[in-house]
């Protein structure tokens, strides 16, 4: 009937519970100030730093952290992840101000950040985008947008379409997660990406299994040979490092 809710298990109900209550502590958080962007560098094989990757972080306080993987899904079903990636983007902007106005940016230094589907696919994507960079003078040349596979599933054309619109105004792509979606050339022939990177969980198994190590090598060389610059996540040892360094 109208205005009522059964439930038949008492585990669903305990989801469905947990999830209103993470969804409310997005809301309190935000107003709170509770979220913040973290900052962690790439470099090239000399590990000099040629960049950096902007991540969401949530403390509660009293270093009570909060996973993304934990909210970031909620975040997306409940369109809260809009709120979220305007104040990471606000706030990369802002740093990248400081940063340039005390001369610590090389020439080439971009911040990379990565947009969920629901943001990318926004209509209004594109002219928000480009109406920050006019409002607060910033230059995209600074900036590297992280897209993932299932962003540009959809409508091909339409994704290569926004993204060329942003190169314009010299803003960079990078094709996140490549090799655990899809992976079809395809999008590499048609999309305007000047990046690929690979998914953590390759690198940190490749050393161990010998299936891993060949997925990783084979995209360095694809990589290099479309003139792709290639990152790899999550490399945490010296051995990987090198091995990396085909």
């Amino acid at each position: 009937g109208r205005n009522k809710a059964r439930v038949f298990q008492e585990d669903m109900q305990q989801r469905i519970n947990a999830l209103s209550q993470l969804e409310t502590g997005i809301r309190e958080g935000l107003s709170r100030g509770e979220f913040s962007v973290a900052y962690q560098l790439q470099v090239d094989s000399n590990q000099l730093a040629v960049g950096s990757e902007a991540l969401i972080r949530w403390s509660r306080g009293d270093d009570n952290f909060i996973a993304p993987a934990e909210f970031i899904p909620v975040a997306q079903d409940t369109g809260l992840i809009h709120k979220l990636g305007d104040l990471m983007m606000n706030q990369v902007v802002a740093d990248l101000l400081v940063w340039e106005q005390s001369g610590l940016l090389s020439d080439d230094f971009r911040v990379a950040i990565n947009f969920s589907t629901p943001e990318f696919l926004h209509p209004d994507f594109a002219k928000q985008v480009i109406s920050m960079l006019n409002a607060t003078g910033i230059s995209g040349r600074r900036l590297r947008f992280e897209i993932t596979e299932d962003s540009v599933l959809s409508d091909l054309a339409a994704a290569a379409e926004r993204m060329q619109v942003l190169m314009e105004h010299e803003i960079e792509f990078s094709l996140d997660d490549f090799g655990t979606g899809y992976s079809s050339f395809a999008y590499l022939r048609y999309l305007p990406v000047g990046e690929v990177k690979i998914d953590q969980g390759f690198v940190r198994r490749f050393l161990q299994h010998p299936q891993d190590a060949a997925i990783v090598r084979a995209i360095i060389e694809l990589g290099r040979s479309l003139g792709l610059r290639v990152v790899a996540e999550g490399v945490e040892t010296h051995d990987q490092l090198e091995a990396l360094q085909l």
